[in-house]
C-alpha cells in the first residue's frame, strides 16, 4: 500500500464508454494501441451495497463477537501502527467507498486523527459514523483480516444488488392494501426524515403496487438497522425512493405476516429478517 494513500476496497463507481468518443489507434509499434474515452459515475446499486456493509459490520461483528474497536480500544492503539476500515465519501461525486487506510493513531481530548505512512502533520479525522474496524499493525496480515471481514458482512445481503429500473416496479403485482399477499420484491435503500441523518442499509419488504393511483404507490414492509427510525409497514411512492436504491432479485419471498413479524422492535430482528431472506446454499 503506498505511503499517504488509503487502498479502496470497495467503492460505487461504474465506467462506461463515451458514446461518442473517437478511439484512435496507434499503429509504430507491432502491438497496437487502442485508446478510448470512458465516463464515470455513480452506480446506485453498487451505492446502496456499500452502505449496507457500513450498518451491517458492526451488527456482525458484535453478533461474531469480533474484538471490539470502540474509543476505549482506539485510545489504547494511540502513538501505535494501525490499519483503519473507514468508510468515506471524500470524492467529487460523494459516493460512498471502504477504505483502508495505514498509518499511526494520534488522540488527544477532542479528536482521534490517522496520521498516514510518512506524514507527523497532516492526518484523517476518524469519527465513530465513518470508522468501522481497526486492528493494530501494518502490511499483508491485518489488510487481509479486514478484507475477509467485509467479505463475512457482504455475504449477509442475499445475492448480488441490482439496479432499480421502471420495468421492474412495473412487473410488481397489483395488490390492495390490507391484503395478506407475499411479498416478493425486496429493495436496499436509504431511509431519512428531515433534519435527522439518513438511516442506509433499509429494506423494503413489497407486495405490490396500490391500484388507481396518479403515481406508482408501493404496499409493503419496512425494516430497518437499529437507529432512530422504527420498522413499519406501509406505502411509499417510487418517486420518493433515493437513487441509492437496489434491488436484490435473489432475495426470497417472504410471506406478509412473517415479514410484519420481523418488523417488531428486537435487538436481532434485523439480521433475522437477512437471514430469512437469504436462500438457502446449496
Amino acid at each position: 500500500m503506498p505511503a499517504n494513500e488509503p487502498y479502496i476496497l470497495l467503492d460505487s463507481f461504474k465506467t462506461t464508454p463515451e458514446p461518442n468518443a473517437s478511439a484512435f489507434k496507434t499503429t509504430r509499434e507491432p502491438n497496437a494501441y487502442v485508446s478510448a474515452r470512458f465516463r464515470l459515475s455513480v452506480c446506485p446499486a453498487l451505492a446502496a451495497t456499500v452502505n449496507a456493509i457500513t450498518v451491517l459490520y458492526p451488527l456482525h461483528a458484535a453478533r461474531a463477537q469480533w474484538p471490539p474497536t470502540g474509543p476505549a480500544e482506539l485510545t489504547a492503539m494511540n502513538g501505535e501502527k494501525v490499519t483503519v476500515l473507514l468508510r468515506s465519501t471524500g470524492n467529487s461525486f460523494r459516493a460512498p467507498q471502504l477504505l483502508l487506510w495505514e498509518g499511526r493513531l494520534r488522540i488527544d481530548e477532542t479528536r482521534r486523527i490517522l496520521l498516514p505512512k510518512g506524514s507527523k502533520t497532516h492526518g484523517t479525522e476518524l469519527t465513530d459514523a465513518d470508522t468501522l474496524d481497526a486492528v493494530p499493525g501494518w502490511g499483508e496480515a491485518p489488510r487481509q483480516l479486514l478484507t475477509t471481514r467485509v467479505e463475512k458482512v457482504r455475504a449477509l445481503i442475499p445475492g448480488e444488488p441490482a439496479p432499480l429500473t421502471s420495468e421492474l416496479l412495473q412487473a410488481t403485482p397489483q395488490v390492495e392494501q390490507g391484503g395478506d399477499g407475499p411479498c416478493t420484491t425486496v429493495l436496499l435503500t436509504t431511509t431519512a426524515l428531515p433534519g435527522r441523518d439518513p438511516v442506509h442499509g433499509c429494506l423494503w419488504l413489497i407486495q405490490g403496487y396500490l391500484p388507481r393511483r396518479v403515481e406508482t404507490v408501493l404496499h409493503g414492509v419496512l425494516l430497518v438497522p437499529p437507529s432512530h427510525l422504527t420498522s413499519d409497514h406501509g406505502t411509499i411512492a417510487a418517486t420518493s425512493l433515493p437513487r441509492s436504491t437496489a434491488v436484490l432479485p435473489a432475495a426470497t419471498a417472504l410471506p406478509f405476516a412473517q415479514a410484519l413479524n420481523f418488523a417488531e422492535p428486537g435487538p436481532h430482528a434485523y439480521l433475522s429478517a437477512l437471514d430469512a431472506l437469504t436462500p438457502p446454499r446449496t
